[in-house]
């Protein structure tokens, strides 16, 4: 537990203090906030690519000769692996 409290800490997302023999974590709101716009962002990305990726791979399956896939990935720094791997790159 403690380990994972001290990663915590020194990512800024927690703050502690000691009273006594007891050492008492408070979280921090604003780096928590900072945190969870960062996954929101990246989950609306992995979905959205997710989602035209499907789109791609129908309209692809009602036209046999169309093989040819459009890169639909607004920052392609920002793919993952398997996305890399999807897309040829």
């Amino acid at each position: 537990m403690s380990q994972h409290l001290k990663v915590l800490r020194e990512a800024g997302l927690v703050s502690e203090h000691q009273e006594g023999t007891r050492h008492i974590y408070q979280l921090n709101p604003i780096a928590l906030a900072a945190l969870r716009d960062q996954l929101d962002t990246y989950w609306r990305r992995a979905l959205t690519n997710y989602t035209e990726i499907l789109s791609d791979d129908t309209a692809e399956r009602g036209d046999p000769r169309s093989r040819e896939r459009k890169n639909h990935d607004p920052d392609p720094s920002d793919r993952t692996p398997a996305r890399r791997r999807r897309l040829g790159n």
